[in-house]
C-alpha cells in the first residue's frame, strides 16, 4: 500500500499554470536534506495574492495556511518539477519548453510575482536567470508580439517592454483587479 508522501494529486493544468508562472516569479522548490519529495515555497507581502494562488493550488496546501510565505505539502510532482527549474547545482534555470508550456494564467501570474509597469512600460525581473536567460525570456516575448529587450540596470537583468509590447502583454494577461495597485508604480 502507497503512503500519502507517495502519491501526489493529479496536477491540474490551471494549478501547473500558477506553479510555474509563481516559480518563474521567485518562489522555490525546495528539498530538505534527507527529505524524500520537494515542495513549493512561496512568499508574497500581499495576504490577497497568496490567498489568490493557495485556493487554486488547494490540492497540494494544508488549510488554513499562514500567509506572507507558504510551503505546500511535499509531494512527488514538486520532485518532477524541480527537475525542470533547477540544474544540477541548484541554479534555477528557465527554457524554451517552460516558456513555451505557459498560458495567459502562467504569464499573469509570473508578470505578477516579478513585473510592475512604470510610465506604461512593462518591466518584468529576470534577474535569478542571468544574462542568457533573460534575453531567452525577452526572445520568447518578442515572439507574442510583446515587444521587448533584456537589459542590465544596476546590476540586476531586466526584460523591459516597449509601450506597444505593453499593450500587446497586457491584452494576453487579465490582471486580477486587487493587484492592479500592487504591479503599477
Amino acid at each position: 500500500m502507497l503512503k500519502m508522501y507517495e502519491i501526489s494529486p493529479e496536477l491540474k493544468p490551471e494549478q501547473k499554470q500558477v506553479i510555474y508562472g509563481t516559480i518563474l516569479g521567485g518562489s522555490s522548490i525546495v528539498t530538505q536534506p534527507n527529505g524524500r519529495n520537494s515542495y513549493l515555497y512561496m512568499k508574497d507581502i500581499d495576504d490577497e495574492w497568496i490567498i489568490y494562488k493557495c485556493n487554486i493550488l488547494k490540492d497540494f496546501f494544508k488549510m488554513p495556511f499562514k500567509v506572507k510565505t507558504v510551503s505546500s505539502i511535499a509531494y512527488p510532482i514538486f520532485n518532477e518539477i524541480k527537475k525542470i527549474f533547477y540544474d544540477i547545482y541548484e541554479n534555477k534555470i528557465v527554457s524554451n519548453e517552460i516558456l513555451n508550456s505557459l498560458d495567459k494564467l502562467g504569464i499573469m501570474i509570473w508578470f505578477v510575482d516579478a513585473g510592475k509597469k512604470v510610465n506604461n512600460q512593462a518591466i518584468l525581473k529576470t534577474n535569478k536567470f542571468g544574462e542568457n536567460g533573460s534575453k531567452l525570456i525577452a526572445d520568447y516575448f518578442n515572439s507574442l508580439n510583446c515587444y521587448c529587450e533584456a537589459i542590465l540596470n544596476k546590476k540586476t537583468h531586466e526584460v523591459v517592454f516597449s509601450k506597444e509590447g505593453t499593450e500587446e502583454l497586457f491584452k494576453i494577461i487579465e490582471i486580477p483587479d486587487f493587484m492592479i495597485e500592487k504591479i503599477v508604480k
